[in-house]
């Protein structure tokens, strides 16, 4: 069996045991909010990571899983089965521009992003570039809140940015939590 037939095997048992954790409702309201997936099956995300402990660790594997766009349990697995320490910064880059919906930008920073040892780094070149659109803004924001809630110290350089992106105000709850995560770790120091 060659290396892409190996892989083909591994996205085929991935969609196996995603349809075996079928939740109609969870789908359904995953569907109702918005999700692009074309494909569903309403897995939450701890069956996810049930299904990740039985799958190979590694890059190859996880580039395999996020290309099936389609799929929403192929994408989060992706980001579950990829090291951090196999992170690239073009890697990186590439994933937070191709992320679909909040979910996956969600799953992203917190389960990846926020564990790779160029996190800060990469951070602080995105808050550099004008964000493609709402959802590149989102992963910045996302990871800055990650970021500061494991306990990295915020640069200055980060209220300022934040504050020229809050304007655009297309996610409040998520500006809502970093506004008040940069105010207690400003009081606090």
């Amino acid at each position: 069996m060659g290396n892409t037939d190996s892989l083909q095997t591994i996205i085929n048992l991935v969609r196996k045991q995603a349809f075996a954790r079928r939740n109609g409702i969870v789908a359904d309201a995953l569907r109702r909010h918005g999700t692009p997936h074309r494909y569903i099956m309403g897995c939450q995300l701890t069956e996810l990571m049930e299904i990740a402990r039985t799958l190979p660790h590694n890059a190859e594997v996880a580039q395999t899983l996020w290309a099936d766009r389609e799929h929403r349990e192929c994408r989060l697995l992706a980001i579950m089965v990829i090291p951090p320490e196999e992170v690239t910064p073009n890697l990186a880059d590439e994933w937070s521009e191709q992320v679909r919906c909040e979910e996956e930008a969600d799953v992203l920073c917190h389960r990846l992003l926020r564990r790779w040892v160029g996190a800060k780094h990469f951070l602080e070149a995105r808050m550099h570039h004008e964000p493609a659109d709402d959802l590149s803004r989102y992963v910045t924001m996302r990871l800055m809140l990650n970021l500061i809630l494991q306990g990295t110290e915020p640069q200055n350089d980060w209220g300022t940015w934040f504050a020229s992106q809050a304007m655009h105000d297309k996610y409040p709850s998520l500006v809502e939590s970093l506004k008040e995560e940069l105010n207690n770790t400003h009081t606090s120091s």
